[in-house]
């Protein structure tokens, strides 16, 4: 992964960031979390809550519990 200057990677959703620090693009994560990628990009940019049952899948994805999430993305925010 290319390193991001911080302030442009800080403009960047929480959960966008997450996923590109795991190295996953958009298509990865919806397809492990077996969603269609759209609806993963405006999760993304809190368009559509993240709420069960996208919330297990995704974080399932990223290798964390669903708790582990939403405290990653609370730190990433």
């Amino acid at each position: 992964m290319d390193a991001k200057p911080p302030q442009l990677f800080s403009r960047i959703p929480p959960l966008a960031r997450l996923r590109i620090l795991k190295g996953l693009t958009q298509e990865q994560l919806a397809a492990a979390a077996h969603l269609d990628r759209g609806v993963l990009s405006r999760i993304e940019r809190g368009l559509v809550p993240l709420r069960p049952p996208r919330l297990p899948r995704i974080a399932q994805a990223l290798d964390l519990t669903a708790d582990e999430l939403l405290v990653r993305l609370q730190e990433l925010t």
